[in-house]
């Protein structure tokens, strides 16, 4: 989706100008259930890169939710892999261990092996900020 696009490459480079292009692909998704969450994925990193956590979290919680109930566990895992690093960014170190933990089960059962090392990254990031230096070593 275009739209996913551009909310992406505008978190990177502008995130401020990501917000209105991220609501866009949330209403342009309204009528396409298919597409909402992936829609509520861009909007869930616009708002995290944009410090509005909560926002972010719902929207990912939501996002990972759908695809699950379409059958899409990878893609729900994706989201739960973005969730780790909100939890972790407002210190909320056990719901982002848990999230991790079932994001890791997807991936590793679908022989994702790149998104599992991007997982274990945020994860290592969570042990980090916690100053449990030896167990982020072991995701690193």
């Amino acid at each position: 989706m275009l739209l996913k696009s551009k909310v992406d490459g505008l978190c990177r480079n502008a995130p401020p100008e990501a917000l209105p292009v991220a609501e866009a692909l949330v209403r342009a998704a309204d009528e396409l259930p298919e597409l909402l969450p992936l829609a509520l994925r861009g909007r869930a990193a616009a708002a995290h890169f944009n410090g509005q956590e909560d926002t972010a979290r719902r929207d990912f919680e939501r996002s990972s939710q759908l695809y699950e109930e379409q059958g899409q566990p990878v893609e729900s895992a994706k989201a739960l892999r973005s969730l780790v690093d909100v939890h972790q960014m407002v210190g909320r170190t056990t719901e982002a261990l848990d999230c991790a933990e079932r994001a890791e089960k997807i991936f590793a059962a679908h022989d994702e092996d790149r998104l599992l090392a991007q997982l274990h990254l945020n994860v290592g990031n969570v042990y980090t900020r916690i100053d449990d230096y030896t167990s982020a070593d072991r995701f690193y």
